[in-house]
């Protein structure tokens, strides 16, 4: 996942605010490939009080902006990477990890030095890196993917993320974040997006339907969202959907048919969910967090299926039975797939039939989304795809 750190950067627009003596290139060192079979522990310096700024060099959107990250610029986030890296020297010594690996007195010295090497930054190395880890958290750290402040509210953005001094354009990303969260934040980035970017036109659906969503007139309150959520997935359906291009235009909308629960069996596994819902919900440690009655499960169905964000219209007899909450409460759960399929839309190459030099490399080439949130999944795919292409085309000069 670090592999993709640093592209559409240039050293013309990064400062630094630390000495550097030599450069990566300067070193020659090479890692062999054998180097990236292994695992990864990292730490994150959550909250940092150092902060970065942006600016922009013009209104070009495709130009670059300036960009200073001041990393360590408050010296207690260097002494909380200082920290970072005595835990991580603990662990190293656990039992459990040394029966992965053959150490010696000087592993953790040998990791970090190849932890310096294998990061992928613009940040130039010093030959005496190990020699303290406070050159090692200068020379080894990596904004960790999720970037976020470039257009923060009253700066960029208004309380209802409209830019400023424009018409028509909103921005609703990580960028508007103040602080990262602290795990991946898709979910979050979901949240705040749901519903934006779709339309009526593009979804069809395979059920009845009596009345809109808007017809309901139904609104929730702000407070409605302080919450947490509990989610089921119906893995591996068996209901299939219809992807068709309206034109050879990319940036036309296809025309989308999910087909949710044409196969009945899908429908069943849906309402097992909810009865797996009902009885966590009656669980003595969620009991706890609220106030139960006899019709509490039955409000939180209605709840659910008027806080889920979709185009599916409503009945008003929506909790009459599960199945009914099944299909107007649905969802897909953010990680869409399957409009690329090797044999209709690339080959086993993932090249693109019909094309020259054209690959598809994403979440649209599965045919069933992994159980889990599946970045590490792609980001792992696309480095070993770049890597095979390297070493197709460069052989041993590739490096990797």
């Amino acid at each position: 996942m670090r592999a993709i750190s640093g592209f559409g950067q240039s050293p013309s627009t990064i400062h630094y605010t630390h000495d550097n003596s030599s450069s990566l290139e300067e070193q020659n060192e090479e890692l062999p490939h054998e180097a990236y079979n292994a695992g990864s522990l990292l730490f994150k310096i959550s909250d940092p009080l150092s902060t970065g700024e942006l600016t922009l060099n013009n209104t070009n959107a495709d130009d670059i902006p300036n960009i200073s990250f001041n990393y360590f610029s408050n010296p207690q986030d260097l002494q909380t990477c200082v920290n970072g890296y005595h835990i991580l020297e603990k662990l190293v010594k656990t039992k459990y990890l040394i029966e992965l690996m053959q150490p010696s007195n000087d592993t953790f010295e040998k990791l970090l030095k190849f932890t310096v090497n294998e990061t992928v930054n613009l940040i130039p190395r010093t030959a005496d890196v190990t020699e303290s880890l406070e050159k090692c958290c200068r020379q080894a750290l990596v904004t960790i993917w999720h970037y976020h402040g470039g257009c923060l509210k009253g700066k960029v953005i208004n309380s209802d993320y409209k830019v400023l001094g424009a018409q028509g354009l909103r921005v609703i990303d990580g960028s508007t974040f103040v602080q990262s969260p602290g795990t991946n934040p898709q979910a979050t980035l979901m949240m705040l997006g749901s519903g934006f970017g779709q339309s009526p036109s593009t979804i069809h659906y395979t059920h009845d339907n009596s009345s809109s969503l808007e017809e309901q007139n139904e609104e929730l309150p702000h407070e409605a969202y302080n919450a947490g959520s509990l989610l089921f997935k119906i893995s591996d359906p068996l209901s299939t959907g219809e992807l068709t291009l309206n034109n050879t235009n990319a940036d036309d909308i296809p025309n989308i048919s999910f087909n949710y629960f044409s196969n009945p069996q899908d429908l069943q596994t849906c309402v097992n969910g909810y009865h797996i819902l009902e009885k966590l919900v009656k669980t003595k440690y969620l009991i706890e967090l609220m106030q139960p009655s006899n019709d509490t499960f039955e409000k939180l169905l209605k709840f659910t299926v008027n806080e889920t964000v979709n185009l599916i219209p409503r009945t008003a007899d929506v909790t009459e039975s599960l199945e009914k909450c099944c299909r107007q409460a649905l969802v897909t759960i953010w990680n869409y797939h399957g409009g690329c399929l090797k044999g209709k839309v690339i080959n086993s190459d993932y090249k693109v039939l019909g094309a020259q030099g054209l690959r598809v490399i994403d979440g649209s080439t599965f045919v069933q989304s992994p159980g889990t949130n599946p970045q590490a999944t792609l980001m792992m795919l696309g480095r070993y795809m770049g890597t095979k292409i390297l070493r197709k085309r460069l052989g041993q000069a590739a490096g990797v």
